[in-house]
Order: structure tokens, then sequence, then C-alpha cells
């Protein structure tokens, strides 16, 4: 709590000097209590800006500190392709530092006002030497302020790049997307114009490679590698790819493994690409897509037998032995 000057209780004049005037006398007296007094107060006043003066160089460490351990506390950036921190994780920290500033700035402004509350009261005669301590404090003040807005112009400076880096990237991203909206139909292009379907009409001959269309479903199970599965490999790896790197993996020979592969990779195309889970809006063909690829390979005879029994099959067998129990219990009941 900062101290304000209390004015001293001054000799009240006798009734003679009511009618003549305080004497010279009177008049000495009022002006060595006065004088004294305000002695007292410069030098308490001097102990509070001293204080003052402890708590900012304290506070300065803190600012410096802060802004160490918060930048220090970002998520790393070695493991993405940004230079900068987020702008957001940036901007959390100017606003902490900024409540900080606040109470650092207002115990400048105390020291500003009673630096300037000292210089009015006490002439500088009376003083001597002591203004210069007034000066230094002021001073000191000024360095304090100039050194924390030093800090949050670092910080301003880094959350300006990131800024940038940020429109950067928002720009590479919109470019690929329409990149991949141009190159969209070349992707899946061979299957779009090579899918037809089974009827009694002209087939192309098994192991045809020249033609764009799929062999038939008995057909030898390199020719349709060079279909539907190298489609599917081409679709998911780009460019661009359907996945990141670390989901692709690293295509198999054995046919079982490779197709456990693509079952685990398109389930996981399925969820990403979902109309209701995915508002991109070539997701739905991108989904329709893979679905049909991935069909046409489960259906392949050398791949059928890794799939698995249907569900009409399970659904078969289940009705078989709820038959078979429900003949049991009858003939309980009869017995």
């Amino acid at each position: 709590m900062i101290r304000k000057y209390d004015p001293p209780l001054l000799l009240e004049p006798s009734w003679v000097e009511m009618v003549f005037g305080l004497s010279n006398r009177t008049k000495e007296i009022n002006e060595e209590m006065i004088r004294e007094r305000k002695m007292q107060h410069y030098n308490i006043a001097r102990e509070q800006l001293s204080i003052l003066c402890g708590e900012l160089t304290k506070d300065l460490d803190k600012a410096d500190h802060l802004k160490r351990n918060k930048l220090s506390s970002l998520p790393s950036i070695l493991d993405s392709d940004r230079n900068t921190a987020k702008s957001s994780d940036i901007t959390k920290i100017i606003i902490e530092y900024d409540i900080f500033l606040s109470s650092v700035n207002g115990k400048c402004e105390m020291i500003y006002g009673m630096v300037s509350e000292l210089r009015e009261l006490i002439p500088k005669k009376d003083l001597m030497g002591g203004y210069g301590t007034i000066d230094s404090f002021e001073e000191f003040a000024k360095d304090i302020q100039m050194k924390l807005e030093a800090m949050k112009k670092e910080l301003s400076d880094l959350l300006e790049k990131s800024l940038i880096e940020e429109d950067e990237i928002m720009k590479r991203e919109q470019r690929e997307q329409q990149e991949y909206k141009n190159k969209g139909k070349k992707t899946f292009g061979d299957f779009k114009q090579g899918y037809v379907k089974e009827t009694g009409e002209h087939m192309p001959n098994d192991g045809d490679d020249n033609n764009d269309v799929p062999p038939r479903r008995g057909a030898n199970l390199i020719t349709l590698g060079n279909n539907s599965i190298e489609i599917f490999k081409g679709a998911v790896v780009g460019p661009p790819p359907l996945l990141k790197t670390k989901d692709i993996p690293e295509w198999s020979s054995d046919n079982k493994t490779l197709f456990q592969q693509i079952k685990k990779t398109y389930r996981k195309l399925a969820v990403k690409y979902h109309p209701d889970k995915n508002d991109d809006p070539d997701a739905e063909e991108i989904f329709k897509n893979i679905s049909s690829l991935y069909d046409m390979i489960e259906k392949d005879p050398e791949f059928s037998k890794f799939a698995g029994k249907s569900k009409k099959a399970k659904k078969k067998k289940q009705t078989k032995k709820a038959k078979k129990k429900k003949q049991t219990k009858k003939g309980k009941k009869k017995s």
C-alpha cells in the first residue's frame, strides 16, 4: 500500500497573531515542521520505491522463465512438416503473458506516480543529491518495461511467422486438392472404364493385358492383379495418397497375406471416406470406387477362400442348429 503525504499539525495563531498576523517565530517553527514531515515522507517513499524495484526485478525473471517454459512445452515440430508452432498455441502464451505484463505495468505506474509526487512536494534545493535517487527509480521502471516489451515482440514475431506458414500450408493443401480433383479421374479411370457387368455378351479373353476391362471372375489371378489389385494399390499410394505413409503396408507377394493387407487397408479407407463421416465432396466417389474394387478382389476364386464364410452360409448353419434344437425339445415333451 503506497503511503500518501500527510501534512503535519501546525502551531495555531494566538489571539494577538489573529489580529496582527503570524509572528516570524511561529512561521519558522511551522516551516521547519513541514520540512521535517516532507523529509520523513521522502524516506518512507524511497523505501517503498526500493521494494517495488526489487519486485520488478523478480517479475522480469518470471517473465523470461514464463516465455521459455511455455515455448518449450509446445508440441514438438520435429515430427511434422512445420517450422514453427501452431498460431493457436502461441496466442495462448501471448494472452497469459499480457495478463502478467499488466500487473508489472501497474507497479511501474505506481513508481511513476510516487516520483512525480515527490518532485512536486519537495523542492530540488531541499533534497540536494536526493533527486538523482528519484530519477534512478523512474529510469529503472522504464528499463524493465522496455525489456518486457522486447520479450512480447519476440512472441508477436513468432506468431506472425506461424500465421505466414499456416497460410502457405493452407494454399498448398488447396493446390493439392485441386490437383487431386484434376487427377481423380485418372486414379480410378481404368476401373471406371473397365468395369463391365457379367452378361452373356462377349467378354475379353482371359489374360488379355491390353484390354482396359477386367477379366472374368474365373480368370487367372495374375491377369486380375494387373487390373483391380494394381488399381487398388495405386489409388492408396496416390498421388495424392488416400492414406498416410505409415498406414500404407508393404504389399506382400503371398496371396493370403496380400488379401489380409488389402482387407485391412480397405476398412481404413471405408471409415475415412464414408460420406457420413467425411465432408469432402469427393469422399463419396472415392468410397464407391474402393468398395467396388474390393468387391471384385474379394469375389475372385483365388481370394474368396481367404475371405471366410458368407453371412448367408452362417445364417443357414444357424437355422439348422435351431431346427435341431427345436426337434429335441419336441421329443422331450412327447416323452
